[in-house]
């Protein structure tokens, strides 16, 4: 039994050998911007503390107990 013919959409593409090489179209691997995305780092680890507050009175009472006590806060009305 042969085998099936490869299906154009998962192949790799490449460079045609009837194209001189300096009007070849870039490869994606070539791309400087593609490179870059390759070397990911993970993002900075954030820890949280989010309390859900009755109204706006009960908001700003947390806010200025915490930020009395030193805390770097920040409001977020949702």
């Amino acid at each position: 039994m042969s085998e099936p013919p490869p299906n154009p959409a998962t192949r790799s593409p490449t460079r045609s050998p009837a194209i001189p090489h300096d009007q070849q179209p870039p490869r994606e691997s070539d791309s400087p911007v593609r490179r870059h995305r390759t070397r990911r780092q993970s993002p900075p680890e954030v820890y949280q503390v989010v309390i859900d507050c009755r109204d706006e009175a009960e908001q700003r009472a947390w806010y200025e107990r915490l930020r009395g006590e030193g805390a770097r806060l920040r409001l977020q009305v949702l």
